[in-house]
């Protein structure tokens, strides 16, 4: 009776990781100094699975990269639908406000971009190395379908392990 008690435990607990929740490997150095590339991540994907998540600006998120959907993108959320979207002097403004971004390093400069305005029903992200990052400056907008989930933290190396910010 015990044995079926714990593999009752063992494979609601499994299915709770393989549904609610999901690993996800960083391979590129885009969400760098945030995520590092290597980085495992965990990932809350309830929300999106049930399309009742409302992404907060900075949240960091997974999604289906939009011109190759078999790929997996991690990046921040900087446009929301109908945000109008500008760098200038490297400066980041979203309608009209600068965006203090204390998660990027500024030691590099981003060029100009915009104005644009982020279509009903998608997003604009982009990742926090700047310098390396291919994101939606060059391939455009995310529609809210292809977002998987919210990084919440880095689970490995064990020595970066933590909440995600």
């Amino acid at each position: 009776m015990k044995f079926k008690n714990i593999s009752i435990i063992i494979i609601f607990f499994l299915l709770i990781n393989i549904t609610i929740f999901k690993i996800y490997w960083v391979p590129s150095d885009s969400m760098e100094n945030t995520i590092k590339s290597g980085d495992f991540t965990y990932v809350y994907q309830l929300p999106y699975l049930l399309n009742y998540g409302e992404p907060k600006y900075d949240d960091i998120l997974v999604f289906a990269y939009p011109l190759e959907e078999k790929y997996n993108y991690v990046k921040r959320l900087i446009g929301k639908p109908e945000d109008i979207i500008l760098i200038s002097e490297n400066k980041l403004y979203r309608n009209g406000t600068e965006v203090v971004e204390e998660y990027i390093n500024n030691s590099y400069v981003m060029e100009d971009y915009g104005p644009v305005t982020v279509p009903e029903y998608s997003y604009f992200f982009m990742g926090d190395n700047r310098e390396r990052s291919i994101d939606s400056r060059e391939w455009g907008f995310v529609d809210y379908s292809l977002i998987k989930g919210k990084v919440i933290s880095v689970i490995w190396p064990l020595e970066r392990a933590g909440e995600v910010r």
